[in-house]
């Protein structure tokens, strides 16, 4: 700086400090008085130590709709002092909520991972009815449930020792690069997509890595050819998972409506995939056993069906229990009753049909059904005499495109016709279905805090990583 504008002088450590103080006092104000008005929101909670210096915080982070779209905001990392017991959490919870202006009764959901403390402590304090598992630590549940008892370690050991020796050698991965611009992939052990991306990647690269491994010396046994077999039919089984994972982490949309309809197509794709290897046929039928597990009662939570049938992309196309979609008219019943809106009447409307675009290949069912559904416009059960009328005008409809944001169209296109089914609708689409983004919160902070900066305050670091979360239009407030 001395040589680029030498009149210039460089703030303090002091003055950046106390410009990151002002900043936050300024911005968290206005997050807090906005949050303050909006009606409903859901919350996601995790809890997170810092290796280096031994502390342990509460993340959470509000998501909630303004201006026609989904919004978050990260309200910060509580340093914790006691034990991460259910009974010391509930209090936490609420003594952050309670901070940034938060009513109880307008958080929708609380969605943590599925650990029994966190059940215990949102269930004592909020109501076991508020609690979420997260969706995408079920899926890494079920996935590290398929690769622990589907007898293939013994392959996995052997590509990792590839993989290690491609990142040792300098000779074998120079070899590898003249080939192809693209690396092996080391798996951590923590995460089951990492082995996936591993394995993904394995098959790639695997006639350019079996060619340098016959040229070297002291190198590891390349995979026989039915091993490879064994690793493709592996690769095929779980990718619907991997797809699942990453759809249902975004942000920036409505995902909590989603959860039924991915774990139908899911489920689906599973059923249709054939296998050869008896390695792949054992991990269908354990695939298959540890989806229905996890998820045989996902059509009976009441937050995730609600949120399913007012999303006009899925209504009730991926419900395959009529109970569960009988129970869920119902609680639209009811809070419509609550409402006073069932003597209204609302006229119909004809939604456009995009249902031909193009979608990821996990959707493919989804389309089918849409495709079917609102060619003969059928209604896929049999309570319509005693749906309101504005609910069985809505579901009368042809299915959106699944491009359709939901919420914009609740606010856009019809909310004006169904006013009613419209605040319901914007209750139950602000639920996010994964504690991700409280996750990413810890990310960030162990990005923050490294041995060079092991003496940030908790205060400063809470500071920072709500600023980081804004958005640039809400940065220059």
């Amino acid at each position: 700086m001395k040589i680029i504008v030498p009149l210039y002088t460089l703030p303090s450590r002091k003055t950046i400090t106390s410009l990151v103080d002002d900043k936050y006092n300024a911005l968290s104000a206005v997050i807090r008085n906005k949050l303050a008005t909006v009606e409903y929101v859901s919350i996601t909670v995790d809890i997170w130590t810092d290796t280096l210096n031994t502390k342990s915080y509460l993340g959470t982070t509000v998501h909630f709709v303004s201006e026609d779209k989904l919004k978050s905001a990260t309200l910060g990392l509580l340093p914790l002092a006691d034990r991460h017991t259910g009974d010391n959490i509930g209090p936490w919870i609420s003594e952050v909520i309670e901070k940034w202006n938060i009513k109880s009764a307008n958080v929708i959901a609380f969605i943590a991972d599925n650990a029994s403390n966190m059940y215990k402590g949102i269930s004592d304090t909020f109501g076991s009815h508020r609690f979420m598992p997260c969706f995408a630590h079920s899926l890494n549940l079920v996935a590290t449930k398929v690769i622990a008892d589907s007898g293939i370690d013994y392959l996995l050991v052997k590509v990792k020792s590839i993989v290690t020796y491609f990142k040792h050698s300098v000779y074998a991965s120079d070899k590898l690069r003249q080939k192809v611009d693209l690396k092996l992939i080391q798996s951590v052990p923590t995460r089951w997509n990492s082995c996936f991306y591993m394995l993904e990647r394995f098959i790639e690269l695997s006639p350019h890595v079996g060619s340098i491994l016959l040229e070297a010396d002291n190198s590891p046994d390349m995979l026989t050819a039915s091993e490879l077999r064994v690793i493709r039919e592996f690769v095929k089984l779980l990718r619907p998972l991997e797809q699942a994972t990453k759809e249902i982490c975004g942000e920036a949309y409505s995902t909590g409506s989603k959860v039924i309809p991915l774990v139908n197509c899911i489920q689906q794709k599973i059923d249709k995939m054939e296998t050869q290897t008896s390695e792949g046929i054992k991990m269908k039928e354990l695939l298959k056993s540890a989806m229905n597990h996890r998820f045989k009662d996902i059509e009976n939570k009441p937050l995730l069906a609600v949120a399913c049938i007012l999303d006009p992309r899925f209504k009730k196309l991926h419900f395959k229990n009529k109970l569960a979609v009988s129970s869920a008219i119902r609680k639209i019943k009811q809070e419509l009753l609550v409402n006073g809106a069932l003597t209204r009447f609302e006229n119909d409307l004809i939604v456009d049909d995009h249902n031909a675009e193009e979608d990821e290949d996990l959707w493919s069912c989804h389309k089918q059904l849409s495709a079917a559904n609102n060619k003969t416009r059928q209604i896929l059960s049999s309570d319509n005499g005693d749906m309101p009328i504005s609910l069985k005008h809505y579901l009368d409809q042809p299915t959106s495109s699944l491009h359709v944001n939901p919420i914009q169209f609740w606010t856009k296109e019809v909310g004006g016709t169904y006013p009613h089914l419209k605040e319901l609708a914007m209750r139950y689409l602000p639920l996010v279905a994964t504690s991700v983004p409280s996750e990413r919160l810890f990310s960030k902070a162990g990005n923050i805090i490294t041995e060079s900066r092991n003496r940030l305050s908790p205060k400063h670091l809470h500071e920072l990583l709500f600023l980081n979360s804004l958005s640039e239009d809400e940065w220059n407030l």
